[in-house]
């Protein structure tokens, strides 16, 4: 004899759940997966101080999958979707070069710092050497009641 109509159904019913329950599992196990790629990936391109060796990833996935053996026999445990709500990204720290340069309003008060005389002849063609450039060294200073920048000045010569 042949099923009736209320038996198709009925087979059809059980069939569109069975699918039903694989498409969720396989949801799961793609969740999973995808939360361990990103794990890897933070790990592989993070920071160093963020970085762990292979021996200990392994141990932190044992212990996840061990977490979700036990949750497996609860069906009802992963049916509420994650709340993914997006993380901020930190903020990236400016990071100067050098320190910041004293207020120009400050009054200077110019030391220039001279090499000895017998250093300023070249010691190859005994002529004067000139004055190619400068580096200026500026310290805030105090004086009672004011305040100025001390510069020393290095004159750099060279033989032409």
């Amino acid at each position: 004899m042949e099923p009736g109509p209320t038996e198709d159904v009925e087979i059809l019913r059980k069939q569109l759940e069975e699918a039903f329950e694989a498409l969720k599992s396989k949801d799961r196990a793609i969740r999973d997966l995808q939360e361990r790629v990103d794990y890897l990936l933070r790990k592989l391109f993070g920071r160093r101080s963020e970085k762990v060796g292979a021996d200990q990833l392994v141990l932190a996935f044992l212990e996840r999958d061990l977490a979700a053996s036990a949750d497996a026999g609860d069906p009802e445990a992963d049916d509420t979707p994650d709340d993914e709500a997006p993380r901020a990204k930190p903020k990236k720290r400016s990071r100067r070069n050098g320190r910041v340069p004293l207020p120009g309003h400050l009054p200077r008060e110019r030391i220039v710092l001279e090499p000895d005389p017998a250093d300023g002849r070249c010691p190859h063609c005994e002529r004067d050497r000139e004055v190619i450039g400068e580096e200026v060294t500026e310290e805030l200073d105090f004086r009672p009641a004011s305040f100025f920048v001390r510069q020393y000045v290095r004159p750099k010569y060279a033989c032409h």
